[in-house]
């Protein structure tokens, strides 16, 4: 391994490092038999635990009885090969109190890697009227298709809610990517094969915005959050993700719009670890600021090494 290599990989630790401490979401590494391994100043913060207090304890003794058969299923699930669960639970504070969060969560080298956000006690749901259409952050996640993808067969896989989100059943959509794109408004189309080229060229995450046309003839604007699977020779072996109704639409207020938007740059977060570089860490960050913000372009520099000698520059672009 050549210097370079070594400093690179050193500013990458570091960054990701930062990332892990600065983010306001609860983010959680347990072993592979659910016990507490490493967490984040949030985790602190929101339950007032120490890591010293419950490192090496099982998770399961702060989950509330009430939610821990539907967390041992979403587990399960990720033991399985599901690349990713959404749920939600209660957590035990310190002070014997139990607060709601909603998880996204991975398995990887034997271990949960898992983000959480923490769901305020009064919600929405009082003030809507009956019949309301639930606009939540938490009601929008709970209708997210997760999917995944062998580039062998062409083959896309999808969850069975992608009947709630389209109306067509899994096998409904059997064909791979050309069938996929079919479900695409014609006039997103182009913009959507050209993220997924760069995607692909760029071997990075990607977060895209586009209609798909409903088995009805209606249409629905959805957000997709992903990353294609390559080998050590830069081959794609597979691609994993999500697509859920966009965000930022209809009845949401302010905040949730906010908070869904940084859900989306902590989701890109987890993802990180299989990055290759520290230009590709640093795109994600511009892209994921431009959508948050809710900018057309946005342009980011920094510099590696205490001498200020190496400065990287990302740039994004919106479609407009």
């Amino acid at each position: 391994m050549t210097n370079d290599s070594l400093r690179s990989d050193g500013s990458r630790a570091a960054a990701l490092e930062r990332l892990f401490k600065v983010t306001t979401d609860v983010i959680t590494v347990m072993t592979g038999d659910g016990r507490f391994k490493d967490f984040n100043p949030a985790f602190e913060n929101s339950l007032y635990w120490s890591l010293a207090e419950l490192q090496g304890k099982p998770m399961m003794d702060l989950v509330h009885h009430g939610d821990r058969a539907s967390t041992l299923a979403a587990l399960a699930k990720l033991r399985e090969g599901m690349a990713s669960v959404s749920f939600e639970n209660r957590y035990r504070a310190k002070d014997g109190s139990y607060m709601r969060f909603a998880w996204t969560t991975q398995f990887s080298g034997d271990c949960f890697f898992a983000i959480g956000r923490q769901i305020p006690r009064s919600t929405l749901a009082a003030r809507r009227g009956p019949g309301a259409e639930d606009t939540s952050e938490t009601a929008i996640l709970a209708k997210r298709v997760m999917y995944e993808g062998d580039p062998m067969s062409g083959e896309i896989r999808y969850r069975e809610n992608i009947t709630d989100l389209l109306g067509y059943a899994p096998e409904h959509l059997a064909g791979g990517f050309e069938r996929w794109l079919e479900r695409i408004h014609p006039e997103d189309r182009a913009a959507y094969q050209k993220t997924v080229a760069e995607s692909l060229a760029l071997k990075q995450p990607f977060h895209r915005d586009y209609r798909l046309i409903r088995q009805d003839g209606s249409t629905v604007r959805v957000q997709e959050v992903g990353q294609f699977r390559f080998d050590e020779h830069g081959k794609v072996i597979g691609v994993v993700g999500h697509v859920m109704p966009c965000v930022g639409r209809g009845a949401q207020t302010e905040s949730e719009r906010t908070a869904a938007y940084y859900r989306g740059l902590a989701e890109a977060a987890l993802i990180m670890s299989s990055t290759r570089s520290l230009n590709a860490i640093h795109q994600i960050i511009t892209d994921q600021a431009r959508l948050i913000i809710g900018a057309h372009q946005a342009v980011t520099s920094i510099t590696v090494g205490p001498d200020w000698a190496q400065a990287i520059q990302a740039l994004s672009l919106s479609d407009k």
